[in-house]
């Protein structure tokens, strides 16, 4: 009886110790699964919080790119970007610029909306940036500036239209001169009076035209070779070249600015285009003879030249000019016409120097 009776409560002994283990068990595994799916949640909330901060960086990617494109042509409104790549997860899926919509509106003032996407999570950035010129526009006036030290020789038949800015004499010819002439002494280096005689720096400009390379990289207009354009196939934009350019006229009313680092070269043949803009490194030279032309902006870190003797027989009309070096090498004769156009607008012609300044900026 004795015996039965240890072998009785070793087996309920036995039955508690496998119940406890069973519930100990269960509790480990409730505690294992609670654990995975806390772990789950928190990575999924890691990932998502990481995904709604990539798809903010994007759009502000976005507001950034708008920035560089409108500091070369602030003109830009629309669709400027879609589908821009950030990384393997991450896009800017569109930029628009718009006019100010804010009461009362301000002419100098476009509203930027970039719109980034990283997975599911989708980041809206709203910037209204406020439109200017740089420092050294300014210093782009209309007119004609020769900034190599030298004289400005006007003979023969030549018709000049326009203001001069010159760093040496200006010498007009029986024509006259149809503008305000504003030069410095070489000599004394004392300027007209009501004028300060500051002119830009090569390494102003230059640092312009490295401005321009890698705002066409941005844009898509970026050729590692010299080119060959008709201005007339040419969609508005920013181009810019590893090389020289020759230009085959063309007519466009399309804002446009072309850079190159080696020559711009513009064939005998007509070319109207009054939003055209030009840099370069080297030196601009019209072909003369009976070509007329008309562009908004020329700026060369050498000269501006025409292949005629002296000038030919050729007009050429412009917002500005700006040699560094002479317009002509500081001598224009025969038949040559130069006219400056006052209806060049300075604050939205196409080219590297505009200013943008985020004033305000939200998010949702």
């Amino acid at each position: 009886m004795y015996n039965g009776l240890l072998k009785s409560l070793k087996k309920n002994e036995d039955g508690f110790t496998l119940a406890l283990v069973l519930v100990v068990l269960s509790a480990l595994l409730i505690l294992a699964g609670t654990m995975s799916y806390i772990s789950v949640r928190t990575s999924r909330a890691a990932i998502d919080d990481r995904s709604l901060v990539q798809a903010r960086c994007a759009a502000d990617t976005g507001i950034e790119r708008a920035r560089l494109y409108l500091s070369a042509d602030p003109s830009l409104r629309g669709n400027i970007i879609t589908n821009y790549k950030v990384d393997d997860t991450s896009v800017v899926e569109k930029v628009t610029v718009a006019d100010d919509d804010r009461t009362p509106s301000d002419p100098d003032v476009v509203k930027v909306t970039s719109i980034g996407k990283c997975r599911d999570f989708e980041k809206t950035v709203t910037a209204y940036m406020r439109m200017g010129k740089g420092t050294l526009f300014n210093l782009f006036r209309p007119g004609m500036t020769q900034i190599g030290a030298g004289k400005m020789d006007f003979s023969g038949n030549a018709h000049i239209n326009s203001d001069i800015y010159a760093n040496g004499y200006v010498i007009p010819n029986h024509n006259g001169i149809n503008g305000t002439v504003y030069a410095v002494d070489p000599l004394t280096h004392i300027p007209t009076p009501n004028w300060n005689g500051v002119f830009p720096q090569i390494s102003d400009i230059n640092n312009l035209i490295v401005s321009a390379g890698n705002i066409a990289q941005a844009m898509g207009n970026y050729y590692d070779s010299s080119q060959t354009f008709d201005v007339s196939n040419l969609k508005e934009g920013f181009y810019f070249v590893n090389g020289d350019v020759t230009i085959n006229g063309g007519s466009t009313n399309n804002k446009i600015c072309i850079v190159a680092t080696g020559n711009i070269n513009v064939n005998k043949v007509p070319l109207y285009a009054s939003n055209l803009s030009l840099l370069t490194k080297g030196t601009i030279k019209f072909d003369a003879g009976n070509g007329d032309y008309k562009i908004a902006l020329g700026v060369a870190s050498d000269s501006i030249d025409f292949s005629g003797p002296g000038g030919g027989n050729s007009s050429l009309t412009y917002g500005a000019l700006v040699a560094n070096n002479t317009v002509n090498g500081g001598f224009l004769r025969g038949n040559v016409t130069l006219t400056q156009d006052n209806n060049v607008d300075f604050n939205t012609i196409p080219a590297p120097g505009h200013t943008t300044k985020i004033i305000s900026r939200t998010e949702k």
